[in-house]
C-alpha cells in the first residue's frame, strides 16, 4: 500500500509532467507572503477586511494556490497600498 504522502507526491510529479502552471501550498504562499498559514487561511476564506479573496484550488482537503494568481494578488495589493 502507498501512503498518502507518497500518493500525493505521484500526483504533483504528473501534474508538472502536464506543464502546468505551478501549484504552491499553504506554507509556501505564506513564505512568500511574510505572513503565517492562519492568515493565508483568511485571506482565501475572505475574512479579511478591505482584501480581496485569494482564489486557491481545492484537492480534497489540501489547498493550494496558482503561483501565478499568487503573484497577481500580490501586485493588485502594492497597487491599492499605493493610491493612498
Amino acid at each position: 500500500m502507498v501512503g498518502p504522502c507518497t500518493a500525493w507526491n505521484e500526483l504533483l510529479n504528473r501534474l508538472k509532467g502536464w506543464n502546468m502552471r505551478k501549484l504552491l501550498d499553504m506554507k509556501t504562499v505564506a513564505e512568500r507572503m511574510g505572513c503565517s498559514r492562519g492568515h493565508v487561511s483568511k485571506l482565501i476564506n475572505d475574512k479579511v477586511k478591505d482584501t480581496p479573496v485569494l482564489p486557491c484550488v481545492r484537492l480534497g482537503r489540501k489547498v493550494l494556490v496558482i503561483e501565478a494568481t499568487l503573484e497577481e494578488n500580490i501586485r493588485q495589493a502594492e497597487s491599492r497600498g499605493k493610491r493612498k
